[in-house]
Order: structure tokens, then C-alpha cells, then sequence
């Protein structure tokens, strides 16, 4: 009795189970596997690109609050405010910064110039040119209401469309 012969595989038996895989099945295994990374690829640039241009558009507006906030505080504190003709520069008479030496009742008032020269709002004080914010396209003044309030728009252009901000600011310190 010969019982361990038979489950010898056979040179002359078909084999029911496959070696590998055929050409064909690799061929459209790495077909897919190609169009699914190239899919995901366009998905990441996709929102890579979407978020740049959203990071762009928040410096942008991020930038323009800071104008912003030192122009209302130097309009706050202005005593004069003259606006150039076409309302792209405005003159301010605001306090000086004090000395220890000097009283806040009495204080010393200084000239201040805000303006848009090229795509950079400037702050220029005693000669000086500081840059308040840069990548602004359009900076405007008006006065309203018997000139006790001014109106500033600044428009930043980061990406396809603009972005606008704007104000109106009291003015409490004004004479007359």
C-alpha cells in the first residue's frame, strides 16, 4: 500500500491554482494605480493653489486693517485734517509724542502725511517716510456731515478680485 504517493504533485497533473499574474493584469493594475495618483496629484495642486491664493487674500486684508488702524488713531487724535483735492492724501495736525518733561495738557502738535505712493501707503512725519502697508491699489478720503467725520476707503488687490476696506472715523478733536 503505497498512501503518501498519491498526494505527490504530477508532472503530467495541471496545477488548479495560478503561479502569478498574466501581463494583461499587471498592465491594468499599474494603469490604475498611475490614473489614481495622478487624480490625487491635481487634487493636492488644486487646493494647494486655493489656499495660497486664500493666505494671499488674508495678508492682504490683514495688511490693510493695520493701515487702517493707524490712520483712525491718528484721525482720532488730529485737531486739523486737510484732504488733497482728489482725496489720495491727507494732512493731519496730531499731538506730538510727550516727553516726561511735558505737560499733556499743553501739547505739542506735529504734522502727519498719509499717502499712497505706488502700491505702499506711507506715513510721513518730520520728513520721514514710514510705510504703513504695502500691495494697496487705491487709497481715498472724504469728508461727511460738515467735515466732523472722515470716510477712508483702501482697496488691496491680492488675487483675482479686490478687497475693500473701509471706515469712517469722528473727528473729536477738531477746531471750529
Amino acid at each position: 500500500m503505497r498512501k503518501g504517493l498519491s498526494s505527490l504533485p504530477s508532472p503530467y497533473r495541471k496545477s488548479r491554482a495560478p503561479n502569478g499574474f498574466t501581463l494583461v493584469e499587471v498592465l491594468v493594475a499599474v494603469s490604475l494605480t498611475a490614473l489614481l495618483i495622478s487624480s490625487l496629484t491635481a487634487l493636492f495642486q488644486a487646493q494647494l493653489k486655493s489656499a495660497r491664493r486664500e493666505n494671499a487674500r488674508s495678508d492682504a486684508l490683514q495688511n490693510a486693517w493695520v493701515a487702517l488702524g493707524w490712520l483712525e488713531r491718528d484721525l482720532r487724535a488730529a485737531r486739523s485734517v486737510t484732504l488733497a483735492a482728489d482725496g489720495t492724501r491727507i494732512y493731519l495736525e496730531v499731538p506730538e509724542v510727550q516727553r516726561p518733561t511735558e505737560s499733556y495738557l499743553e501739547p505739542h502738535w506735529e504734522e502727519v502725511t498719509y499717502s499712497l505712493v505706488g502700491a505702499q501707503l506711507q506715513r510721513s512725519i518730520h520728513g520721514s517716510h514710514n510705510p504703513v502697508a504695502e500691495g494697496i491699489a487705491e487709497f481715498r478720503c472724504s469728508f461727511e456731515e460738515n467735515g466732523r467725520i472722515v470716510a477712508v476707503l483702501l482697496k488691496v488687490t491680492p488675487a483675482e478680485r479686490p478687497v475693500e476696506v473701509a471706515t469712517k472715523v469722528w473727528l473729536r478733536n477738531k477746531k471750529g
